[in-house]
């Protein structure tokens, strides 16, 4: 077995346990997109280093199958994207009707549009046409910044995918104390919306299966949380209730929560109703119902205010989600935009740094090839 073979699966190996402790102890993480997208890498090399030396030919055919679909995906990502993000807002608009939270599927695929133009009209405009060396210079620079900010954000919106998909794939093991069903908004001002509707039966198939647990059921309380809106007549908390006793939930087992105006807020109030029945809230396995869209960003509020809660999502359509996706990567952007700037700034520095290296390098490389044989030869 060759060194290469033992290190992959080390790594491999290493990677997983570490991504297994982060899914109990801290999924709410994009890092673990990025550690995720890295081991399905590492067990690929690894494979195909397997195959190698054992001259496996199913393993190397099915691994060299997999190579071309995913040369072809990424020689043809943008236009995939393109298609899919035009084809979604169409859907979305012509569904749901025109809005400017329906369009952001739309308004990605035009904006990917016109930017592959600008940059094409650019290149074709500035070459051999202007005399200025400096102003040549400095169009080619921002073009490049701007290609390389432009890839920041599809790097990183891949990783919210990757991460979010690592979120979702948690089911409860053990019974839950408590379920916070999030609210969203009412039809009418007092009508549960079909995804209110989704993320309450969430909660309420859950309640049901602890419930009617033939050994020792544990019979949890639902925290229907959710505020009045300014063009709402009940609370939306007071709505889930009244669908919740509907569909079986006895109103002893329903605790409200009906001051939230949003996520950040449906968390810290929940985890407030909490407290002040439980001695210790650490004790308590608490567990959150939303759309399944919504689940990683509403875990990420759940850790900012401290509450120990695990998500699970309900189903949506799947022209709807798409372009909630696109919503939620924008929300969680707006979260935290400072880092991700000073992460775009660092990126851009350190590809420019790279280039200048490798510049260098291909300069001198005569020095560096006798540098590298002397060093050789003294240790050697």
């Amino acid at each position: 077995m060759s060194m290469t073979l033992i290190l992959g699966i080390i790594t491999s190996i290493y990677l997983f346990l570490f991504l297994l402790l982060n899914h109990f102890f801290g999924r709410a993480h994009l890092s673990n997109g990025f550690l995720f997208f890295i081991l399905i890498c590492l067990v690929f090399i690894t494979l195909f280093a397997y195959a190698g030396e054992t001259d496996n030919q199913v393993i190397l055919s099915f691994l060299m199958l997999c190579s071309f679909f995913l040369l072809f995906l990424l020689l043809f990502s943008v236009f995939i994207i393109i298609f899919r993000a035009l084809f979604n807002g169409i859907q979305m608009i012509r569904h749901e009707g025109l809005s400017l939270a329906n369009s952001l599927s739309l308004i990605l695929g035009i904006s990917m549009i016109l930017f592959i133009l600008f940059n094409c009209w650019i290149m074709i405009a500035f070459r051999g046409v202007s005399s200025n060396l400096l102003l040549d210079n400095t169009v080619a620079v921002l073009l490049i910044i701007s290609d390389l900010a432009a890839g920041y954000f599809v790097v990183l919106y891949f990783n919210f995918s990757f991460a979010s998909f690592f979120y979702s794939i948690y089911q409860p093991l053990r019974a839950v104390h408590y379920i916070i069903v999030l609210g969203s908004g009412l039809i009418n001002g007092d009508t549960v919306s079909p995804l209110l509707a989704g993320r309450i039966q969430c909660g309420i198939k859950i309640y049901q299966k602890q419930t009617k647990r033939k050994r020792r059921p544990v019979v949890p309380k639902l925290i229907l949380s959710g505020g009045q809106g300014s063009d709402e007549k009940i609370s939306e908390a007071q709505a889930m209730k009244q669908y919740a006793i509907e569909h079986g939930v006895k109103e002893e087992d329903i605790l409200l929560e009906d001051q939230s105006k949003n996520t950040y807020e449906n968390m810290l109030n929940s985890k407030k109703i909490i407290e002040a029945r439980e001695a210790d809230i650490k004790k308590c396995r608490i567990l959150f119902c939303t759309t399944n869209y919504h689940v990683f960003r509403s875990a990420v509020y759940a850790q900012r205010v401290g509450l120990r809660a695990e998500g699970i999502g309900a189903a949506t359509k799947g022209y709807f989600r798409y372009n909630a996706t696109i919503r939620e990567f924008i929300a969680l952007i707006k979260l935290h935009w400072k880092k991700y700037l000073i992460k775009m700034i660092l990126f851009i520095m350190l590809c420019f740094a790279f280039s200048f290296l490798l510049m260098y390098m291909s300069e001198h490389s005569e020095e560096i090839r006798a540098l590298l044989q002397s060093l050789n030869s003294h240790f050697n």
